[in-house]
């Protein structure tokens, strides 16, 4: 993890899914980090696009009760989009980071901080390459980037999933997993679950 991200004074905000990533994160950053900032609080944004919805959200809110960490939640209403057969996930984005700068400024918190790891990277830039973005942006994701009242940090954008999976296991971290993160009809999943391991199997 990359607490050179921070300064000790710092209000940091952990976006957490439930999933592996973000628990994991916010794991370490409860039990081993936690002299490395000043203050943490959880910020967890519920899609209502699946039935294990409900039950990720009273999870969260369980496990930073009993951390004793404050936990806000955003309950997204994506419905109108699903109807007109749109791609939900530029527009849950947009509709996520628009709920996170307002939590940042009401919160007053400095640091936003994101799990995306070294694997997310490699897959960004497949996809920037693959959809022709690679001449509007830079290929792949800043450990840090700046919004207009606080900076977003992705402090294990070096760590490997794999390095994730085992730190869960040898911690027993709990986490949720989202079923469709196995579906390939999004491009980001294609590359992940298809194109990158078959380079992987094809270079060892």
């Amino acid at each position: 993890v990359k607490t050179s991200l921070w300064k000790k004074t710092d209000h940091l905000a952990v976006a957490v899914s439930t999933g592996i990533d973000s628990m994991c994160l916010l794991y370490k950053l409860l039990n081993d980090l936690s002299h490395s900032y000043q203050s943490i609080t959880c910020l967890h944004v519920n899609h209502g696009l699946r039935d294990a919805s409900v039950e990720e959200e009273r999870f969260i809110k369980q496990f930073c009760k009993q951390h004793q960490i404050p936990c806000y939640v955003k309950q997204l209403d994506l419905s109108k989009i699903v109807e007109k057969g749109k791609s939900i996930q530029s527009e849950a984005r947009d509709l996520r980071y628009q709920w996170f700068d307002e939590m940042m400024y009401e919160l007053k918190a400095d640091i936003l901080l994101t799990a995306h790891h070294q694997d997310d990277q490699i897959e960004t830039i497949f996809y920037r390459v693959m959809t022709g973005r690679s001449t509007r942006s830079s290929l792949g994701m800043a450990y840090q980037t700046a919004r207009a009242s606080y900076q977003i940090c992705k402090p294990l954008l070096s760590t490997t999933k794999n390095e994730i999976r085992d730190y869960q296991v040898m911690h027993r971290v709990p986490y949720y997993e989202d079923e469709t993160n196995t579906q390939n009809h999004y491009v980001r999943n294609d590359i992940r679950n298809r194109i990158l391991p078959e380079i992987n199997e094809n270079a060892q």
